[in-house]
This record gives C-alpha cells, structure tokens and sequence, in this order.
C-alpha cells in the first residue's frame, strides 16, 4: 500500500464507551453483555440512521462512530446518553451501564473502512477525560456550533 491508495476526508469522530466495565461484567457478566448488546443495537438500528453516522468499529465495550459534521456526533451523542439514562432507570445503581463519549471533528485517514489519524487518537483520549453520562469535545469540534445543549 502507498500513500496514494489512502482516502482523505473531513469528518466527525465519536468514541463511545462503558465506565468501569470490568466491574460490571464480573457483577453480572452474562447480564451485562446482554444489555450491552442492547444498547450498540438501539445505535445501530434507532439513533445513527437518523443522524447520518456509520459504526467504524466495535470495540468490545465501546464503538467509534463516524458522521459527516459535528452536529450530527452531537445530536448522537446525546441521544445515546439518554438510551443509556432510559435504560439505566430501571436498573440498581451498582449495574447501571454508564457510558461516556469524546468527539473531535477534523481531517481522517480512510483505509479498508477504518479510520486513522489524530482526529480519531484525540478523540479516543477525550473519551478518557470524560466521567459517567459525559461528552468531552475538542476545542476544534467546540467551535463548531454543535447544539444548544451543549455548554462552552
């Protein structure tokens, strides 16, 4: 492979994953893969198709999310935050699947449907930054008037 069989292209990026994960699965592993399971398929099939993104990967107990533009990780990401809130009502509080979720917006690397570059790694560290039901975004996404929810 050589430089030029590489895609180029503008886009939002959206790590997802699940807090404290090893806790939960040695709670209850059977029990919370299958509410795992649940939620990517309630992104997968309810919240991306409305909001345009495409599941890049699934990685075990997160996924990383690509869309065309800010507004629509934002809008994403908050409506999987309230999947997981709905979800979570019915459930103890030692077993409520918490996720937490870091967004950049920028120039990627596209190969074999993966993406690469420092969108995605500053994404993915964001993500790291976030605690229990939050969205971290890059200062370049936060420039971008992504929704009124969201506070600078």
């Amino acid at each position: 492979m050589n430089a030029s069989e590489l895609g180029h292209a503008s886009r939002a990026v959206l790590f997802i994953d699940v807090v404290d994960s090893v806790r939960l699965i040695e709670h209850d592993e059977e029990g919370t893969v299958l509410r795992w399971l649940r939620m990517m398929d309630c992104i997968e099939n309810s919240i991306l198709p409305g909001s345009g993104g495409r599941v890049v990967k699934h990685l075990g107990d997160g996924m990383l999310l690509e869309f065309e533009n800010m507004q629509a990780a934002a809008s994403a990401a908050f409506e999987i935050q309230n999947a997981s809130a709905r979800d979570n009502a019915e459930q103890p509080p030692d077993s409520q699947i918490l996720l937490r979720a870091g967004i950049d917006v920028g120039d990627v690397i596209i190969s074999h449907q993966d993406l690469y570059g420092r969108g995605v790694n500053l994404a993915a560290r964001l993500m790291g930054l976030a605690g229990p039901g939050e969205i971290v975004v890059s200062a370049r996404a936060g420039t971008i008037d992504a929704s009124p929810r969201c506070r600078r």
